[in-house]
């Protein structure tokens, strides 16, 4: 497992295909806390974060993924098969991509918001802002956390909060919003 605590950066990372800040493949587990942040980072999958192949990535503690960028899909975080929870006012913002500005989650992925966090001001320009889940993936929003202020521009067909095909599920419950997208 990888552990980013105490005030960690991880800043300004470029990766020509996928993971600029962190890649996590084939079962691996990433917990950033503490204040710890992914910032800057730019691929084509996965700006900040990509993980896939059942991995685990957590965001704990007054964490951030901030301005980051991905040229297909995920700009703050993109997950295959895995496992994503943002927890206790961890945030994404200001992140882009194509589709999922913020999160892309697709073949039975799980992202999870809870204890206030924040996934707010990202930007698509073909669909779902926020977030994007396709294939089976599943999106819980509870303990007041917030999905708000995501643009969906140019083209950009919809999902300006949340874009999900037919196969996808979403529980929105505790005080949770989706607002303002």
């Amino acid at each position: 497992a990888l552990f980013v605590t105490d005030r960690a950066l991880v800043d300004a990372n470029v990766a020509p295909t996928t993971g600029a800040g962190l890649h996590l493949v084939a079962g691996a587990t990433a917990v950033i806390g503490a204040s710890a942040a992914i910032v800057n980072s730019t691929s084509d999958v996965g700006g900040c974060v990509a993980a896939s192949s059942g991995s685990s990535f957590r965001m704990l503690g007054h964490t951030r993924l901030l301005n980051c960028s991905a040229l297909t899909v995920g700009g703050g975080i993109s997950a295959t098969e895995s496992n994503v929870a943002l927890l206790n006012s961890s945030t994404v913002t200001r992140c882009t991509a194509k589709t999922g500005g913020g999160v892309y989650a697709t073949t039975s992925s799980t992202l999870r918001l809870g204890d206030h966090a924040l996934l707010g001001s990202c930007e698509a320009t073909e669909s779902g802002a926020g977030a994007y889940l396709t294939t089976d993936s599943a999106l819980r929003v509870g303990g007041e956390s917030r999905i708000t202020r995501n643009l969906c521009a140019g083209s950009c067909i919809g999902g300006g909060g949340v874009y999900m095909t037919s196969s996808s599920s979403a529980v929105v419950s505790g005080r949770a919003m989706i607002e303002y997208n």
